[in-house]
């Protein structure tokens, strides 16, 4: 006959077990979950940049980089052409310029 000291170890240790084994599963559950929403924000800005005209050589989020102004390059008025009005409003109207050479 098996004790009943035997059979209440070996049931100790399997729910214990067993218990580590749940909890290790939901942390790797929702680990993977939790990336997946970060991987998706990430989406969503790169598409929201993409859309409202942004490229993607221009940083998301402001850094404290200065302008590399070795490739900085004025612009003269009278080098520039005006285009059709793009819109106007409180700030008076906006009109696409395009470079005339």
């Amino acid at each position: 006959m098996v004790s009943s000291r035997g059979i209440n170890i070996k049931l100790i240790v399997g729910l214990t077990l067993g218990g580590f084994f749940l909890i290790a599963a939901a942390a790797i559950i929702f680990g993977y979950f939790w990336r997946q929403h970060a991987r998706s924000e990430e989406n969503k800005l790169r598409l929201t940049a993409r859309m409202s005209g942004l490229e993607e050589s221009e940083p998301l989020t402001p850094t404290d980089a200065k302008p590399d102004m070795a490739h900085l390059r004025l612009i003269k008025e009278s080098e520039l052409r005006k285009g059709n009005i793009i819109g106007s409003g409180a700030f008076g109207t906006v009109y696409k310029v395009k470079r005339g050479l």
